[in-house]
Parts: C-alpha cells; structure tokens; sequence
C-alpha cells in the first residue's frame, strides 16, 4: 500500500465548483496552485501540466470566475500512517514522517555546471544541440534548461537528431499558438512523451510529425463543420476531435454523427455526438457508406411506401376541386 506523505485538503465548497464546471484543465490548475502557493508561473504549469500557455491562461480565467476559496500556503499535513517494526537500534536516527521535497523519481535529476560541461567535451554532438537551442531559444540556453535536454539524452535515450527535431516541432507549434519561445519544461514533457512512444529514430520522429500536423488539420476542418470557427477549442473539446480522428474517422463520417446529434437533441452535444461515433467504432461502421448501409438516416431508404409505383394525378378533378372552395 503506498504512503501519502503529504496531503493538501481542498475545501468542499472548492471540490463542488470544480465539479460542476466540467473543465479537467481547471481542476489541474487547482491542484497546481494548491501544490506552488503563490504567484503562478505558467511556463512552470504548462510544462507540468502538458499544457500549452494558451490552455493555462484560459483555465486560470475559469478559476478566476469560479470564485474558490483563496489559494494560501497550507501546510501539508502528515497522513497517519502504523507504526512500523525497524531493526534499528535505540537511539538510531530514522527517516522524518514529512519530507519537504517531492520525491526525486518525479523531478528531472540535476547536473551540475561541471558535468555538462564534461558531456558536451565528450560529445561533439551535444555542443551542436546546446548551440541550435540557443537559436531556437534567441538566447543562451540556461543550465537548467541544458539539464533537461541532456535528461532526455541520457535518461530518456532520446538521440540527439531527434531532439533536435523535438525543439523545432515544439517551436513551430508555439508560434501557432500565438506564443514566441516554447518553455522548457514542455519541451521536456513532450521529449519524455515521445520516449513513452520508443521515438528513437529520425524517420520515426518525422512521421510523428506528420501524423500530428495532419491531426490538426482534420481538427481545424471538424471545428469548421460544427461551426466553431472564431475561437480555440477547449481542452474536452479538442480530446474529443482528436479521439474521433483517432479512432479513423473520415470528416464526412463525423458530419453524419453531427447531422443526427442536431437533429435528436436540437444542438451540439459532445457526449451525445460521442457516443454515436463509438457505437460505430464498435460495429466497424466508419465510411459513410458503411453508416448509411447498416444505420440508414431516417427519411432515406427506410420508408416502406418509397418503392411503391407512383399514382398519377387527375388535374381536373383536382381543379374542380379548388373552384368550388
């Protein structure tokens, strides 16, 4: 069983505005806050997050129209926890019940200035890295932001042709999003991300790429067809365009599952609009085609009397008709 060290309580007026705003990126950001009392960093939230500054500064504006109790510098109290049996000695310091830093395992480990600069003497390759983070950055890469990459490297196995393809990408995708330089720590995130997906190669790397550029453009083009041009999609609403393209959805099909939602419920309805899609994902149903043969729309092949021969009209009968009215 594992030991909760720390606990922060969160007041249960707190927890119910939470709840009912339904947004999980307003929730993270609680917990960050609840975790870093005092001013918010949001590059430091973004990376520890995953999030992008855009997704941080809108959920701080949700958080802030919430109205929560105010965010103070709590002190984490320490869980109960049995006694334990030691083979220790009377006397014999032990390990304090409260550590005041998280633990290692979950913050990147530090190198200090002496041993990067070891590395990069070693490692020609690594110089070159240092030096197109400078340039990606418009600035000196700082020794904590060197740490990180050279985590990635070391710990991560991440080669160094791929992460240099990793700070483009995540430079390119900054600027996109309005954003000039792109944090280090979700330049870390990302790196340990692609890691988890064994991207260890350059044509792996460019392949993720594309599939992520074309992702987001079918996105834009499914914001397009549910008419939420003008704005960003949140962070719910982007997981479900994405998962929907995800599970090989084509556009047409998704304007199908759209067409249907609107016309059952009267409006966009995401969880709606989900469940059709993945009641198709589970029958194999994604081409149109597909949907329209084994689900046909209402009004479109399944009315009985449409095979049925036509009768003609007696105009003059019908013309009688309207003249004597």
């Amino acid at each position: 069983m594992t030991d909760f060290e720390n606990i922060y309580a969160i007041p249960a007026a707190a927890a119910e505005r939470l709840l009912s705003a339904h947004d999980g990126d307003v929730a993270l950001l609680y917990l960050y806050r609840l975790a870093h009392p005092g001013a918010l960093d949001r590059e430091a939230a973004a990376g520890v997050l995953c999030r992008t500054l855009r997704d941080i500064e809108s959920a701080e504006e949700k958080l802030a129209r919430l109205a929560l109790p105010e965010l103070s510098s709590p002190e984490p109290v320490a869980a109960a926890s049995p006694e334990r049996e030691t083979d220790a000695a009377p006397g014999a310091e032990t390990e304090t019940a409260v550590r005041d830093e998280p633990p290692a395992a979950q913050e990147p480990p530090q190198f200090g200035a002496e041993t990067i600069v070891r590395r990069v003497s070693e490692s020609p390759e690594l110089e070159a890295l240092f030096r197109e983070s400078d340039a990606v950055l418009g600035r000196h890469t700082t020794k904590e932001e060197m740490a990180l990459l050279l985590d990635l490297h070391d710990g991560y196995g991440l080669p160094v042709a791929v992460l240099l393809m990793l700070l483009h990408y995540c430079e390119e995708r900054f600027e996109r999003d309005g954003h000039r330089k792109p944090p280090y720590r979700w330049v870390y995130a990302e790196g340990k991300h692609w890691a988890e997906l064994e991207i260890h190669t350059i044509d792996m790397a460019d392949a993720h790429i594309r599939h992520l550029s074309e992702l987001q453009e079918n996105s834009f083009q499914v914001q397009r067809l549910l008419g939420l041009q003008g704005r960003r999609l949140s962070s719910s609403e982007r997981k479900y365009v994405e998962s929907w393209l995800e599970l090989g959805f084509p556009i047409d099909s998704i304007a199908i599952a759209y067409d249907r939602t609107v016309t059952n419920t009267g409006r966009l309805k995401w969880a709606y609009m989900d469940t059709i899609l993945r009641s198709w994902h589970e029958k194999k149903l994604h081409t149109p085609a597909e949907i329209d043969s084994a689900e046909p729309r209402r009004g479109r092949g399944n009315d009985s009397r449409r095979g049925a021969p036509d009768k003609s009209v007696n105009t003059e009968a019908l013309d009688t008709l309207i003249s004597n009215i």
